[in-house]
């Protein structure tokens, strides 16, 4: 077993990151490559938007047009992303104690001059810089392609405010399902609500737009500081972002603090 713990991490993820970031970065660039074709359909599709459903368009992340590049990226692609990278954040956040545990490793990695607190940090610091791995690869992916196809701009600084927002995602789902790993008795429970968590968010959002009632509700869950669309368009605050991390701070030191305290094979 390596010596750092963190180097470790990061050296069993590498074969996901580059999974998770080429496969995105590849439906990234299918997406921008058909956006033409969607472009010169322009008067059909202005016609087809306002005609949907208001179930189906607060799902869209309040886009009205896909003639538009940023509504059209926003619908096809980045609102859907955080879910996408929740997978890869839960796997590894269910993985990071409960999973050692199940496979009979966490009582070796206890054995080493090494605290709990430290494996605990480790491994997060290890897994949010996997995740920066992923979407560096998908904003590289996405910047590039939009230099070759027509109509399609995308301004780099706004394009990296998006990407630190869904890392803002990301963290979020990767400490919640660290928490669970920490508190709840088998690996399988814990992503089983991490998977519910992320995609509940997702569907909580949209009904926010649809039920009345539910509005006033819709800054208690993530999705309502996830706003590429606002950050494409409009500005580029940070509020949203630094909301999120805030939340997946309180979380990690929750996991902390438990698996501090927890019975680890009489350790």
């Amino acid at each position: 077993m390596l010596r750092n713990l963190l180097l470790k991490t990061l050296r069993d993820q590498r074969i996901p990151v580059l999974a998770y970031g080429l496969g995105l970065g590849a439906l990234a660039l299918l997406i921008v490559a058909i956006y033409p074709a969607f472009a010169a359909s322009g008067a059909e599709l202005e016609e087809a938007m306002e005609n949907l459903p208001d179930a189906y368009k607060a799902f869209t992340g309040g886009v009205l047009s896909l003639t538009e590049f940023d509504g059209y990226l926003v619908s096809q692609y980045l609102i859907i992303l955080p879910l996408i990278l929740a997978i890869f954040a839960i796997i590894e956040g269910t993985g990071a104690l409960r999973g050692e545990e199940e496979r009979g490793t966490m009582d070796t990695l206890l054995s080493l001059p090494i605290s709990r607190s430290q494996v605990v940090l480790h491994k997060a610091i290890a897994t949010l810089i996997s995740v920066v791995f992923v979407l560096i690869i998908i904003g590289a992916v996405l910047y590039v392609s939009t230099q070759f196809v027509e109509d399609a701009t995308l301004a780099l600084d706004r394009l990296a405010v998006v990407l630190l927002n869904t890392f803002g995602m990301g963290a979020l789902f990767y400490c919640f399902s660290l928490f669970l790993s920490a508190s709840l008795p088998s690996r399988r429970l814990a992503g089983v609500i991490g998977a519910v968590f992320a995609v509940g968010a997702y569907f909580f959002d949209a009904m926010t737009d649809i039920v009345e009632g539910l509005y006033d509700y819709r800054i208690l869950g993530p999705f309502n500081y996830f706003e590429p669309l606002a950050i494409l368009k409009e500005d580029l605050s940070f509020q949203n972002s630094g909301v999120l991390l805030g939340a997946s701070l309180v979380f990690l030191v929750a996991g902390l603090l438990i698996f501090r305290r927890r019975d680890v094979a009489g350790i």
